[in-house]
């Protein structure tokens, strides 16, 4: 007697039975559709912010950002960048910030400069996945 494979379902036939060339079509098929949902899986997600000037926290460094955002889960994978938007003045202020993210939960990241004080907006991309 057959039976099935543990997580998609696939069918085993049994040794002692003749093999169905529309059974295995049908697996081929269900591991197709897999396959493909774990590429396109681990495709990028982009969302885009602005670190206001006015947004910073702090006397001294490290200053502390805190960004609300949209799409942000506790455990994505949320790398910030520089948005290729930004204009030159923005992206030496982050450069001289020297940011950093250092946490991340639902809808929230919070950033960290090292560095000085940003002292103008920086528009970023955050990468999640």
């Amino acid at each position: 007697m057959a039976t099935q494979t543990q997580y998609y379902n696939l069918t085993k036939p049994a040794g002692n039975e003749n093999v169905d060339i529309s059974v295995i079509n049908n697996n081929m098929d269900i591991i197709d559709e897999k396959l493909h949902e774990a590429i396109e899986g681990q495709g990028a997600t982009y969302l885009t912010a602005t670190l206001l000037s006015t947004g910073w926290t702090g006397e001294t460094a490290p200053y502390t950002y805190n960004l609300t955002l949209e799409g942000i889960t506790a455990d994505s994978d949320g790398l910030i960048a520089v948005a290729d938007t930004a204009t030159d003045e923005q992206y030496q202020s982050a450069v001289t910030a020297m940011l950093r993210k250092t946490a991340q939960a639902e809808n929230s990241l919070t950033i960290k400069a090292y560095g000085e004080k940003p002292t103008t907006d920086i528009p970023i991309i955050v990468r999640l996945g």
